[in-house]
Formats: C-alpha cells, structure tokens, sequence
C-alpha cells in the first residue's frame, strides 16, 4: 500500500486515493492485490473486504478518530460505500442508509431488465457490493424498509449465477 498512495496524484484518482487511505489508516490494510486487468477495485476492495469481515460493525474509538478524519478530509469524494460506512459510524445513520440505497440503485441499473452479457467476475463483484449495501443498511437503519434493495440483490445474483459470458 504505501508503494501504492504515492502514485494517486491526478485529480481523477482522488476517489481512489480516499479509498485507499480509508484501508490503509483505518483498517490498517498493507496491502492490494493487483489484478491482471487492473481497475479502481483493486483499490476499493480492501475496505469493502474490511467493512465485510467486520459485518459493518463499530469500529474501535480510535478507528472511528481516523474515519471521520478522512470523512472530513474527502467526504463524498469516498467512494459510496466507503462514504456510506463512514457516515453510519460517524452516528448519521440516515444519511448513510440514504446512500446505500442510492449505492445499490446504482448498482443494479445493468441487471434490472435483461442480465448483462458481461464477465462472471464482473456479475460476482457487483453482486458482492451490493450485498455489502444491504447489510451495512440492515445494521444501520434496523428499521428501514429493505425490500427494494432485496429484490434488487436476488435480481443480481440470478444474473451473477446465470452468467457464462468470457472476456
């Protein structure tokens, strides 16, 4: 990771720099798994695979001293998720349920007509985040009615398991 910050300098990158700082100083990640396709994932995941692991629960006081750091820092140039988590540890729990929803709208825009003819991997990964979006809404907004945002994860995952398109 820190081979990595360094290199985040275009105002393009700034996103992916909020991302990858997120992991690095709050999740203490160390490292990113390149892919041989290389995209802006490779720097997202690492917080997304930290916020799963940890089923979108508190963070330690000191975790949360840095989050809203960042979150000061970067606000809604964090990528959604991240800024979502963030907001919901941060106490605003509406505001993040509001963006999880929008998060997972967002996401689902491909696959609510037709499945997209689109790579297992990519299929997989977006049906990964939104999962993630759900749960984190689910444990932030207990009482927040989920079911579009339900249909909207089954409906992917149909596609995501359907999927054979390659490369």
């Amino acid at each position: 990771m820190k081979d990595v910050l360094p290199t985040l300098k275009s105002p393009a990158q700034k996103p992916m720099l909020a991302a990858a700082r997120y992991a690095a100083e709050v999740f203490k990640v160390t490292t990113v798994q390149a892919r041989p396709w290389n995209n802006d994932l490779d720097l997202l995941s690492p917080s997304m695979n930290a916020i799963t692991q940890r089923e979108c629960a508190a963070l330690s006081p000191a975790e949360l001293k840095v989050s809203n750091a960042l979150l000061e820092e970067y606000g809604a140039t964090l990528p959604p998720i991240v800024h979502a988590f963030a907001l919901g540890q941060k106490g605003k729990t509406s505001e993040a349920g509001d963006l999880f929803v929008r998060y997972a709208d967002l996401l689902s825009g491909p696959v609510m007509n037709i499945c997209p003819n689109e790579h297992p991997t990519v299929s997989y990964e977006r049906l990964n985040a939104m999962q993630l979006a759900l749960k984190c809404l689910m444990r932030f907004e207990p009482k927040r009615d989920v079911t579009r945002v339900r249909k909207q994860v089954e409906k992917a995952k149909a596609c995501a398991v359907t999927n054979t398109a390659v490369g």
